[in-house]
């Protein structure tokens, strides 16, 4: 047997064997697809969550009310993966060693989406019967005094812009509670990146934190990027090497207003500055926050302003991004009741528009009621005017989004509708669609203390309609 059918023999029945050796194990909450809660214990903690999901998706041509912005309406396909999901780790009794394990494993079950071929549904991932994603392996020493941390395997990057690497990272405390300096680097990690090298790029970064008082703190971080660039053709080029450097920073005062600033540069140019705030009102059940990102060169397809799962996006041109939200909330005898109000939106800056760079805007009003008359019914309820860029005052058009649903420890149901002005579909070509409306209905059921089942469908109309249905069970350990 190979080493890649023992892992994926071994990763399929790992979540099946140890719910039967831990039938007894106390409950716990549900933790995210790739976070989960620690189970203390008298020595060593431990944490296991696993999930298995198929999917299975058809598409078929429809005149719907919206289209394709980038190519012509795809053929009528269908699509059947398997997904698994582990996501575990090991943590000393005093902190004194992590360790930690994120991966999937797909499996295309149809095997549709060959190299070479045109199709809307089909993945990155269609490229093999089987696919093993390694999000995260690596183990953490605590080790205190100067030398705070030592972290070495696959790992996020813990400062600066996101990114994915097989390296290592470590802290130093130079001033307690108020100077450190970091440093990490290693191989870089694109999961979905659109080129046919497998070769991924380097990376390196040194940098320094300090809180002048317990209510402001500075970031300064430095790094390279070694990359390999796709050519025309798919020939490639090595040697394209980004020098970027951050600062950020962050201050408090009181517990009602927090605010935010950052500069990032590439080379010699200035490429991202943001200003954010966010202000809360607890005796009032308000608040507000307000976020202005504006970016000032074009970016490449692959650079680090990317999201490391999926740089593919193309070429960036600047812009200005923009959020403004304002909400009040009121508790009752009836219920929680809140809504928001609020504009954000895209302005593209100094270039024309092009599919995956779009100028537009939104304004909005939602309301939420949740524990309507008893624990767990919620309602939601919103109103959008969408138009194009920043002029409010344009024509544009309104688009309502509705659900409902229950909550509750044992089992919940959601059913609702929603729209987007512009999607992007992440398959093999990236794909820009336009007035997409989604129609969705979903529910779980724990049966045992340690299961959890779940069912979703959800129902696409814009130049074909897309049905999905997902089936899921997931386990904590």
């Amino acid at each position: 047997m190979t080493r890649t059918a023992l892992t994926t023999c071994t990763a399929l029945l790992l979540p099946c064997l140890l719910p039967l050796a831990r039938a007894d194990a106390a409950d716990a909450p549900a933790p995210s697809a790739l976070s989960a809660t620690p189970r203390a214990t008298a020595a060593w903690s431990h944490w296991l969550f696993a999930a298995q999901e198929y999917r299975f998706r058809t598409s078929a041509s429809t005149l719907g009310a919206g289209g394709a912005l980038t190519d012509p309406a795809p053929p009528d396909e269908r699509d059947q993966d398997l997904r698994l999901l582990l996501d575990g780790g090991l943590r000393h009794p005093e902190d004194r060693f992590v360790a930690d394990l994120a991966m999937g494993l797909w499996w295309d079950v149809d095997g549709h989406a060959r190299r070479g071929e045109t199709a809307a549904l089909a993945s990155m991932r269609d490229d093999a019967p089987a696919r093993l994603e390694v999000y995260a392996l690596k183990g953490e020493l605590r080790l205190g005094q100067r030398l705070e941390r030592l972290r070495l395997g696959r790992q996020s990057a813990p400062y600066g812009r996101a990114a994915t690497f097989d390296g290592a990272s470590g802290e130093i405390v130079i001033l307690p509670r108020a100077l450190r300096l970091f440093a990490f680097g290693g191989r870089t990690v694109h999961f979905f990146e659109a080129d046919a090298s497998r070769f991924e790029d380097w990376l390196g970064s040194v940098g320094v934190t300090a809180r002048t008082g317990p209510d402001t703190k500075v970031e300064l971080d430095y790094r390279f990027l070694q990359e390999e660039v796709s050519e025309p053709g798919g020939a490639s080029r090595s040697g394209v090497l980004n020098h970027t450097y951050g600062l950020r920073g962050q201050l408090r005062h009181g517990e009602w207003l927090r605010m935010r600033a950052s500069l990032r540069g590439i080379d010699t140019r200035l490429a991202n500055m943001a200003l954010g705030a966010i202000a809360t009102l607890s005796e009032a059940s308000a608040g507000a926050s307000v976020d202005l990102d504006a970016q000032t060169v074009t970016l490449r397809e692959v650079n680090e302003r990317d999201d490391p799962y999926y740089a593919v996006l193309g070429r960036g041109p600047p812009n200005l991004k923009w959020r403004l939200d304002l909400w009040k909330a009121l508790e009752t005898a009836s219920g929680t009741f809140a809504v928001h109000a609020g504009w954000n939106g895209r302005q593209i800056v100094a270039a024309d528009e092009a599919p995956l760079a779009r100028s537009s805007g939104r304004l909005y009003v939602e309301a939420r009621a949740d524990d309507l008359g008893t624990r767990g019914p919620f309602l939601r309820a919103s109103l959008e005017s969408h138009f194009a860029g920043w002029d409010p005052t344009c024509d544009g058009l309104f688009a309502p989004s509705l659900s409902a649903g229950f909550t509750a420890p044992r089992f919940d149901a959601e059913v609702g509708t929603y729209y987007q002005r512009f999607k992007y579909d992440y398959y093999r070509d990236v794909r820009e669609v336009a007035s997409v409306r989604t129609t969705f209905a979903g529910g779980s059921f724990k049966p045992l203390r340690w299961l959890r089942l779940r069912a979703r469908y959800v129902f696409e109309r814009f130049d074909r309609d897309l049905h999905a249905v997902y089936l899921t069970a997931s386990q904590v350990l």
